[in-house]
């Protein structure tokens, strides 16, 4: 029934919302694509003998490949035909993780997760620059938050998936069918987009923006904007963001026993409790507009405050640490909300939104590359409590570095804000005149 109803919205829809329901529902499989490894770490433990520091160096190699990759991904989204780039990394996540499926040695497996993530890179960057284009300005914010749902909910089906496949099936099986599901969402992908009229041929989508949008003007808005220190905010807030995602059901199981399938499948909580981030960074702008740094304080401030709770209460039991640690990631999820969704469409204007959402989600998982072997060789060497005490003191420093920044991204979004409003009135006196001239 919500299938039907899904492609009679497409059928009926806008040309951008049918690109906007296209994007969201097809990037929900890149999560299973990217995180299935995570999620079965502990069953493939179980199954092949691999240490956590081997597997954490596993999925380590997709999030640095992802990292560096996001870099070139973001240039490429501005230059490029953004649709085209999301179709080849949708197939090649696809190939990625058939190969992970058919692996013999860790070697091949690392191999696998590095490609993996350089495909996976071309998807979220160019995204971004594609729906900046399509969907009118007044309506972007909206459609942003609206994505990081998505985010949610890929999540979710990432954990029960592989809860239920490895409760079932050898742990391969469960690569083999995220290959097959990330497979048809590129098919739908790439069908949608050749039947939207703006977006057929291989030419690059022109940009929406205005003549301030120069090469040098671009320059100054990374410089004025503080975003060199916006992007250790995403270092810190990947760590923490995937550190908790992937090392959770691991958690579960080596404090409470449980067997990889039940671990997994409580850990599902966590992606949707994460929804909550979203809702709060909802509110916060209700109350200040535009004060995306305040939020992030505010936020990597609460997550922190639960952390340490969670260290605190860590064997008490198994619902309540994946309850704990699922408020905690929320905070963080809203945290990613701001830095990773709102924050780069601030940017369109220059012509480099892409290329922001790029470098953003590169030292995003430049943190969770960090996260993956980091926190495997903390995991060896100490107990789960010293663990979330370390992620909660990470916390009150993303806390410290939201406030510094803060005055210094203001001060940008304000002159952009300035520059807007002298161009839109210069357009307004502009019709005039040129209908006047007409007349003459």
């Amino acid at each position: 029934m919500i299938g039907m109803r899904l492609l009679s919205r497409l059928r009926n829809s806008e040309d951008y919302e049918k690109i906007f329901i296209a994007a969201w529902g097809c990037y929900i499989f890149t999560y299973p694509g990217r995180f299935g490894f995570g999620a079965a770490i502990a069953a493939i433990s179980l199954a092949e003998g691999y240490t956590a520091a081997e597997l954490g160096l596993v999925a380590s190699a997709l999030f640095a490949a992802y990292g560096i990759g996001q870099m070139f991904g973001g240039v490429l989204g501005d230059r490029c035909n953004p649709a085209a780039l999301v179709s080849i990394g949708f197939f090649g996540c696809a190939g990625a993780n058939l190969m992970m499926a058919l692996s013999g040695s860790l070697g091949v497996m690392m191999a696998a997760w590095i490609l993996n993530g350089l495909f996976c890179s071309l998807i979220w960057a160019p995204l971004v620059r594609l729906l900046t284009i399509v969907i009118p300005g007044e309506m972007l914010n909206k459609a942003m938050l609206n994505m990081q749902y998505c985010t949610a909910f890929g999540n979710v089906l990432t954990f029960l998936l592989v809860a239920l496949i490895t409760a079932l099936m050898p742990w391969r099986a469960t690569f083999f069918i995220i290959a097959a599901l990330v497979l048809l969402a590129g098919v739908v992908w790439t069908w949608t987009l050749r039947r939207c009229e703006p977006h057929r041929g291989a030419a690059p989508v022109p940009v929406r923006t205005t003549p301030a949008a120069s090469r040098d003007t671009a320059k100054e808005a990374f410089v004025k904007s503080g975003f060199i220190f916006i992007l250790l905010l995403t270092l810190y807030m990947g760590f923490l963001k995937d550190g908790i995602q992937t090392w959770v059901p691991k958690a579960i199981t080596d404090i409470f026993g449980t067997t990889p399938a039940l671990s997994v499948f409580l850990t599902a909580a966590l992606p949707l409790i994460n929804t909550i981030g979203v809702f709060a960074v909802k509110l916060m702008q209700r109350w200040k507009k535009e004060e995306d740094l305040l939020y992030t304080a505010i936020l990597f401030g609460g997550a922190g405050v639960i952390l340490a709770l969670v260290a605190a209460l860590l064997e008490v039991s198994a619902v309540l640490t994946v309850a704990l640690f699922s408020l905690a990631s929320a905070g963080v999820f809203g945290v990613s909300t701001a830095l990773t969704y709102l924050l780069p469409v601030k940017f369109a204007r220059y012509g480099r939104s892409s290329t922001v959402a790029g470098l953003s989600n590169a030292f995003t998982y430049l943190g969770s590359a960090l996260s993956g072997v980091g926190i495997g060789l903390l995991v060896g060497g100490f107990s789960w409590a010293v663990v979330c005490l370390l992620l909660c003191g990470l916390c009150a420093i993303g806390t410290l570095l939201s406030l510094f920044i803060r005055p210094t991204w203001n001060r940008f979004i304000a002159r952009g804000r300035e520059q807007a409003a002298r161009e839109s009135d210069g357009a307004d006196k502009a019709v005039p005149a040129a209908a006047a001239a007409q007349q003459g």
